[in-house]
């Protein structure tokens, strides 16, 4: 089975084993490749996403749509083949229920125009969970940056209060000075200045904690 291609039909290449097994399937029962299978079944539109694809030929009952059958217009019966020319997907109990008949010009009408909305709601379905998978990952990089952003001055205060306060003994001298040295810090986290002094400090915390973390491991291999 050829699982890669260079110039092989959209979407083809993206497709896992398991659907491309199927379309080698139906490509044994005529005379016509798997690829051309593919191409010629599966509506262009839903070849950009292999999800879509599998809705298409399997259905979806979430989405109420019903498994398919590689129909034959002409049938076997009366000499149709697996062909581009001959072949269209259907429901499967319809076509299963017309037995050894050819499928009238109506009924392949009915059956493209089904078509038609089942392609339209597979991808309306599968666009809505990308498009809500994207607006999540945008709210929560978004999210991430406000926490950063608030974060920031209140770890800033307490690491230049926690040092003022170091440098004095006495207990108001403690509490006074270390709030005003808080306070500074906090502020300059506010302004320009604060950018180049996270990004520094960010380095200097990550070498902290891999130096840490070797320190832990030597003596774990002691």
């Amino acid at each position: 089975m050829l699982l890669y291609s260079t110039d092989a039909p959209a979407g083809w290449n993206a497709l896992p084993t398991p659907i491309k097994q199927k379309f080698y399937d139906i490509g044994q029962k005529g005379d016509w490749t798997a690829q051309e299978a593919y191409d010629h079944l599966v509506p262009d539109h839903l070849k950009d996403n292999p999800d879509e694809v599998a809705a298409w030929m399997d259905g979806d009952p979430i989405l109420g749509i019903n498994d398919k059958d590689v129909s034959r217009i002409e049938s076997g019966d009366n000499g149709g083949d697996y062909s581009t020319d001959n072949t269209v997907m259907e429901d499967m109990s319809v076509n299963r229920s017309r037995g050894a008949d050819n499928m009238s010009e109506t009924e392949l009408d009915i059956t493209t125009e089904a078509n038609s909305v089942d392609a339209d709601v597979i991808e309306a379905h599968y666009q809505s969970v990308t498009e809500v998978a994207t607006e999540a990952d945008s709210l929560l990089e978004t999210a991430s940056e406000t926490f950063f952003d608030a974060l920031l001055p209140a770890v800033a205060a307490f690491k230049v209060g926690t040092y003022v306060a170091d440098q004095f003994d006495t207990t108001k001298d403690k509490v006074g000075y270390g709030s005003l040295g808080a306070g500074l810090g906090a502020f300059i986290m506010t302004t320009p200045l604060g950018v180049p002094i996270a990004g520094a400090y960010g380095i200097y915390a990550t070498y902290k904690l891999a130096t840490k973390l070797g320190t832990y491991l030597d003596r774990k291999c002691i």
